[in-house]
């Protein structure tokens, strides 16, 4: 189909030159014909060259070989039309072209048509150029780039990653340019993806120089943000290309390429099983061990290190995500020891991306008995270094952020305390009078502890009640944003059993105040805690009236 195309293509342009070689003859403007005649020739032999290729290539050029083959036959269709256009009927097309050049053709007619065909002897010397390294003597993009600017940068960047032989330097540099594409526009990476940049990215990662490999695997993970390429990646097998790199390749790369695996599992969380099945999990957390000297190889400093415990524990935070699979893979594979060592002892990133894992594998325990039974048993060496850790890091305070996942953790773990663990209930509680975000997360952990499913729920409840939670959660309920009112009022309902005497008639005004506010009884589950808790509130006065009657 491409040939015949290029065929009708040349074809037109000897027809041109043809034409011209007569008017040439009959025409008085000696000088104008020939340089048309010169130009329409270089373009027919450009096209010849183009005819003279292995045309199977231009597969992967689809898009635009047809933008410049088909502007150049609309400007040499436009050009024979205007020679022809005054001729009688029953004329030879010579004798018409014979006839278009007498006084009565005006030479207005032709005036755009030298620049045109510059234009298009530019646009296809380009391409050549681009698909087969053709000489090109030209600095910049082609004329007909000026229309579609980002899909020519687009083409010309990939075909430097698929033409052999390029320069390493040219390779690395495409693969960057690409990369800050899609920085820059998100929509650049759908047509990054059309116009098929992923297979020589994903053969760059395989083959390339380091600088390469990292510029490629970055630019791919980029290329996660968009679901075509995540299909493609797949399609060219990217689990098997990344688990190689994450066995095989130095550790600068390596850290790129976790990257992009938390980028993947983030964006597209099937594609977790296929990174499972090719090992990538244990070879993450291989990265988590603690190193020795002799570990650290000989262009890997401390840095690069560091940094690459933080991209296997952000690529291992993502994976976890939701996926039951992975997180008793992480619980049986000593990680949880590791994250509960960095939580501890890692840089600000490491322990950061840790405590989301951890946060991430107690929020999957949290809904899977099996999980919590075999592999966060709270008789288990590595629970218990993670529970001290979270612990730790709650009451040091000195990272706002980091003690907000630590609450969650904590808060997913609820079930695995035991009802001598108090120290957790007393330093949640005092993130009740903290930052809005800190009290929020505080009281959704404290509700986990007390809820009607977790076995020692009375014991935390009295110990909440106990360090003065009670009078703080009706502070809470009358004073802070909504969100935490509603948080806040689940939490008073849940503890509303083990209220002491004291601060009974208090607690039961704050709930039939909540009871007269509309958005605190919209939910229906909590309108229906808040009904039974008012209820529990009510049996010691009703009982107290009846001792009093005579």
């Amino acid at each position: 189909m491409v040939k015949q195309i290029l065929a009708k293509t040349v074809e037109l342009a000897d027809q041109v030159t043809k034409a011209l070689d007569v008017a040439v003859v009959s025409s008085e403007e000696k000088e104008w014909v020939p340089k048309l005649k010169s130009k329409t020739r270089m373009l027919a032999g450009l096209l010849r060259q183009f005819l003279s290729r292995d045309l199977s290539v231009l597969d992967s050029y689809g898009r635009l070989q047809r933008l410049v083959i088909n502007g150049v036959e609309g400007i040499l269709s436009r050009f024979l039309s205007k020679l022809l256009k005054r001729c009688p009927v029953n004329c030879t097309v010579i004798d018409k072209i014979k006839l278009c050049f007498t006084p009565t053709t005006p030479l207005s007619d032709f005036r755009n048509i030298p620049r045109l065909l510059d234009n298009s002897i530019q646009d296809v010397s380009w391409i050549l150029h681009l698909i087969w390294n053709y000489e090109y003597e030209y600095s910049t993009l082609p004329p007909i780039a000026s229309n579609e600017l980002i899909l020519f940068i687009i083409w010309e960047q990939i075909a430097i990653l698929r033409r052999e032989p390029v320069s390493l330097e040219c390779r690395s540099d495409a693969a960057c340019a690409l990369g800050s594409l899609v920085r820059d526009d998100c929509r650049n990476a759908e047509f990054i993806v059309e116009e098929g940049g992923v297979e020589p990215l994903l053969k760059l990662v395989q083959e390339g120089t380091m600088e390469e490999q990292e510029n490629a695997a970055r630019t791919l993970g980029l290329l996660a943000l968009v679901r075509q390429g995540v299909e493609r990646m797949i399609h060219a097998g990217v689990f098997k290309v990344f688990a190689k790199i994450l066995r095989e390749a130095p550790t600068k790369v390596q850290v790129v390429v976790a990257w992009a695996v938390s980028m993947l599992a983030d964006e597209h969380p099937e594609c977790q099983h296929g990174f499972a099945q090719h090992d990538v999990v244990p070879l993450l957390v291989s990265h988590l061990a603690p190193e020795t000297d002799s570990d650290v190889n000989v262009n890997d400093d401390h840095a690069t290190m560091a940094e690459m415990k933080a991209m296997a524990a952000t690529a291992l935070w993502k994976l976890a995500t939701g996926n039951s699979v992975i997180c008793h893979s992480l619980s049986n594979s000593g990680a949880l020891l590791y994250f509960a060592m960095l939580l501890e002892k890692g840089s600000e990133d490491v322990r950061f991306y840790s405590a989301k894992a951890l946060m991430e594998i107690a929020a999957v325990a949290e809904n899977n008995a099996e999980l919590r039974r075999s592999a966060l048993s709270s008789k288990s060496p590595a629970w218990k270094n993670v529970g001290d850790q979270l612990l730790i890091k709650i009451t040091d305070k000195a990272d706002p952020e980091l003690v907000t996942i630590c609450i969650k953790a904590v808060g997913n773990l609820a079930w695995a305390f035991g009802a001598t663990e108090t120290r957790m209930i007393d330093a949640l509680v005092g993130f009740l009078q903290e930052t809005e975000d800190e009290m929020l997360e505080a009281c959704i952990a404290l509700t986990k502890f007390v809820r009607p499913n977790n076995y020692f729920r009375h014991d935390f409840s009295k110990q909440i009640v106990r360090v003065g939670g009670a009078m703080q959660l009706i502070q809470l309920l009358y004073f802070e944003r909504r969100i935490i009112q509603i948080r806040a009022l689940a939490l008073i309902c849940n503890i509303a059993p083990e209220i002491e005497e004291l601060t009974r008639d208090e607690m039961l005004t704050a709930l039939k105040w909540a009871s007269n506010q509309s958005y605190m009884t919209q939910d229906e589950t909590l309108n229906t805690l808040l009904r039974k808790a008012k209820s529990r509130l009510n049996l010691p006065h009703q009982s107290r009236g009846s001792r009093g009657c005579p």
